[in-house]
């Protein structure tokens, strides 16, 4: 069975978005030449994407009283799965306490049910339907460094590979970028402590490997604390646990200074019955669930001390791939153009409907999504990704 899933798993990621030869070149006795095909193209994006340099009318940065920010890049965390948004187990704890010093998204959707996909999108001004070099170039990690703060790039997970290649050109563009080899992401702590002691206003990015398969894993044994019996449940349940854990962690780090920290995870997964392993990417008829992720802004005791901050429970749906716009609310930057994507700011409304995208470059309309992977399942209308998108 866990093999069934690694191959289907593996035709999944095939179809992100590889060039027709290097899926040729993978069912061959040739099949090295698809990885130098595939790196090749990830090398080439890349560099486009690095070498880009997007133009703003008139980039400025105002106060927010905030000298640390902190935006920990979450993996494969179901929504619900959390005991912040009303799960029976205990499994965050800390992020249940951190509810009123925050701002919790209860709806947010992420925009893609793969990392290669979603996180670039979420951190940048690209979306489902525009998914561009020039898009991804326009990008909070950039603008950050030029607005003078102190940027850096901190992850747990790979900088080569079919699952990095537009993160790592995004990530490429902080002052500092590290990629650690490491079991566990509390490993990351140690280069986040340095990275706090930078003098000035700094952004700090942490990419964590959270509760990605295979979730048994992803923490140490001393913290496996929820035992029902069912194995990949408790797995699973023990790494958003963990990340509870490591999200106390960084706040721990932040709590006696002007510090905000922002948590979202990449996409959510899907819970098939018919798996050993349970969870699952979305798949090619996707739900909801695929997309259903955590996300909240955390703000230190200082922080809400010298300016007023919105806090409490946002109840609309809200698409990830706008975190661009609302981090840039969130950091004080003006880029000289209207930011009525972003919910902290006075023109923003609501979108009535939000676009999400499966591994295949099928987009979809979320609401229109069946609720779980064990609903019945129905043809749902979806389009292509458009000519100009990568």
């Amino acid at each position: 069975m866990v093999c069934r899933n690694l191959l289907y798993q593996k035709k999944q990621d095939l179809e992100v978005y590889y060039p027709l030869s290097s899926r040729i070149l993978v069912y061959t006795p040739l099949y090295t030449g698809a990885e130098l095909i595939i790196a090749h193209r990830d090398n080439a994006l890349a560099e486009q994407i690095i070498k880009a340099d997007p133009h703003y009318p008139a980039l400025q940065i105002h106060d927010t009283g905030i000298e640390n920010y902190v935006v920990i890049v979450g993996e494969s965390a179901r929504r619900s799965n959390m005991q912040l948004y009303g799960f029976a187990q205990q499994t965050t704890p800390v992020e249940a306490s951190f509810a009123r010093n925050a701002l919790v998204f209860s709806q947010a959707i992420a925009p893609a049910s793969a990392t290669v996909l979603a996180v670039p999108m979420i951190l940048s001004n690209a979306d489902p339907d525009h998914f561009t070099v020039d898009r991804l170039a326009d990008n909070v990690v950039n603008i950050a460094a030029k607005s003078g703060y102190y940027t850096e790039w901190i992850s747990a997970q790979g900088n080569s590979g079919k699952s990095n290649n537009y993160i790592v050109a995004i990530a490429s563009t902080s002052a500092k970028h590290q990629w650690i080899q490491t079991r566990y992401d509390t490993d990351l702590l140690p280069a986040l402590d340095e990275a706090l002691k930078k003098p000035g206003r700094k952004v700090i990015f942490l990419h964590i490997n959270g509760s990605h398969e295979v979730a048994c894993d992803r923490y140490p044994e001393s913290a496996a604390v929820l035992n029902t019996g069912d194995k990949y449940e408790d797995c699973y349940n023990n790494a958003i646990h963990f990340t509870d854990f490591f999200i106390g962690e960084v706040a721990r780090r932040l709590q006696d200074s002007a510090s905000s920290l922002l948590y979202f995870s990449d996409h959510g997964l899907e819970k098939n019955p018919e798996l050993a392993s349970l969870y699952m990417h979305g798949s090619r008829n996707p739900s909801k669930e695929a997309y259903d992720v955590p996300q909240f802004i955390w703000y230190s005791p200082q922080a809400l001390e010298n300016q007023k901050r919105r806090l409490g429970w946002v109840s609309e749906p809200w698409s990830t791939a706008n975190n661009y716009s609302l981090m840039l609310s969130w950091l004080g930057i003006d880029t000289g153009t209207e930011n009525c994507l972003s919910l902290l700011e006075h023109c923003y409304q609501p979108q009535s409907q939000i676009f999400v995208m499966d591994g295949g470059r099928h987009i979809f309309n979320y609401s229109q999504l069946r609720k779980n992977f064990s609903s019945p399942e129905t043809a749902i209308p979806w389009r292509k990704a458009k000519s100009d998108s990568l």
